[in-house]
């Protein structure tokens, strides 16, 4: 894959400038920092509040799901152990299991036919390996540790419904209104809607049938359950596409690699945000441009009023330190791996990166996690496949405090129960160890797939975030 010619030589660690006019303030840092506690207080220790340069602002860019909706409302520690809905992890059910992707049999290849789009040529971008369940299954592994993460025993399959079988043929997968998707004796009924034929696919599974046929399959032992496809999925009637939904109370989520594929980037739009996906998503001068592409210079301005003042960001003026987490992403992702990677090989794990972190975001929700918006992290709102690019992999301050205190439910040391809990100054040492042995096991699965971009990049922020956390002990 070209490298970009931008150097990325100025970072942003604040918002950008199009979120002043959308609304959108980045809380205070001791309102972020007071979210991570358990009491809804920030601690007086001010030294907990994390760099920006660790954890920046979310950019808030012209179409992100925070321009959209600049007040959605924060979920801080103490509101998500409070959430009703929310499944704690037991012994008795502690595991996430991940489903590979449907099998289709040969009598049924039309079906397989779907996963395939018609725009893809027949160049080297074109013929990329579909990511593989056990490299998400690893990544997740790393990610969610120490919650186990295994593939699921028995696999779904998908086939026809109760219709006439379809034609071995790809002129005729329009008469196909429902395709089964079962798993052991049961099936549940899936909904195929077809698009017109210069669309990206040319038909279309339906997302909450599929969330339904997971839910049916949810092994008693199961935390979770992700059901990984390549179908391109629909949520309404009125949506293009999804890339994945879970149904967190249910414990179950989908996720598509459908529209990852590397070699639809150009019919999607995303080559300039290839070039500028996350870190380099952080780069200044990149959006300064996207702010003034959206029209917000001074005639903008005028037209739309004179828009309030943020208030002043003091984390936004912090100079940045030698070897910030951020730069160290940026400098890696400009220093390929030698000897250099074949093309095929980075674009393959640029499809598994894409893949895999939509997986880790969805997961994110069957644990109670909403949308961020304290921080750039990987359980941001997410309303277009150009975010998507520019989303920070990482859990944030807040999010991975929840992460951790899931992690020590199962063992009853959470709960703070006689005789099971710890104190609280153990507990949070015991979720800041966690973290720190999550960064470290997702740095190992990022230096084994240095050859991608955002696998080698993410390596470099997790080495900057272990000295961070190695530093407190």
């Amino acid at each position: 894959m070209a490298p970009s010619s931008c150097a990325h030589v100025t970072l942003l660690t604040t918002s950008s400038s199009h979120a002043v006019h959308a609304g959108y303030t980045q809380l205070t840092a001791q309102k972020r920092l007071a979210a991570t506690t358990t009491s809804g207080r920030a601690p007086k220790n001010t030294q907990l509040v994390p760099s920006p340069w660790t954890f920046p602002a979310p950019l808030a860019l012209p179409g992100d799901e925070l321009a959209y909706d600049p007040s959605y409302p924060p979920q801080s520690l103490r509101s998500w152990k409070q959430e009703k809905d929310r499944n704690q992890v037991t012994a008795n059910r502690r595991t996430i299991y991940v489903a590979a992707p449907p099998t289709i049999k040969d009598a049924d290849a039309v079906i397989r036919d779907w996963t395939r789009s018609p725009l893809l040529d027949a160049g080297a971008e074109g013929k990329l390996a579909q990511p593989k369940t056990e490299d998400v299954i690893e990544y997740l592994s790393a990610f969610y540790h120490p919650i186990p993460v295994r593939p699921l025993p028995t696999p779904f399959r998908l086939t026809t419904w109760d219709e006439a079988p379809p034609k071995k043929s790809r002129s005729a997968p329009s008469s196909v209104k429902h395709v089964a998707l079962a798993h052991g004796t049961s099936a549940t009924r899936i909904r195929v809607r077809t698009r017109p034929v210069k669309d990206i696919y040319t038909q279309q599974l339906n997302l909450d049938d599929v969330l339904d046929g997971a839910i049916a399959a949810l092994p008693d032992d199961a935390y979770a359950l992700l059901l990984l496809v390549h179908h391109d999925l629909y949520e309404g009637d009125d949506d293009d596409f999804c890339c994945g939904r879970a149904y967190g109370g249910s414990r179950v989520a989908v996720v598509t690699s459908a529209r990852y594929h590397p070699g639809l980037d150009a019919a999607q739009g995303l080559r300039e945000a290839r070039s500028h996906a996350w870190p380099a998503s952080r780069c200044a001068d990149y959006v300064k441009q996207l702010c003034e592409e959206d029209g917000e210079g001074e005639n903008a301005k005028r037209k739309r009023g004179k828009p309030k003042a943020p208030p002043a960001n003091e984390d936004g003026a912090e100079p940045e330190p030698k070897n910030s987490p951020i730069r160290l992403a940026v400098s890696a992702l400009l220093s390929p791996p030698s000897p250099a990677p074949t093309p095929t090989h980075t674009l393959e794990l640029l499809y598994l990166s894409r893949f895999a972190l939509t997986a880790s975001h969805e997961l994110g929700h069957t644990f109670g996690l909403d949308h961020c918006v304290y921080y750039s992290c990987i359980m941001n709102g997410i309303a277009s496949l150009a975010e998507d690019a520019r989303a920070a992999p990482y859990l944030c301050a807040v999010c991975s405090v929840k992460v951790g205190t899931a992690g020590l439910e199962w063992e009853g040391r959470e709960s703070g129960a006689k005789g099971k809990g710890v104190a609280k100054t153990d507990l949070g040492k015991e979720i800041a160890e966690a973290e720190l042995e999550r960064c470290r096991r997702l740095r190992a699965v990022c230096e084994r797939w240095e050859a991608g971009d955002m696998f080698r990049a993410f390596g470099g922020w997790l080495s900057g975030r272990i000295v961070e956390l190695e530093g407190r002990k």
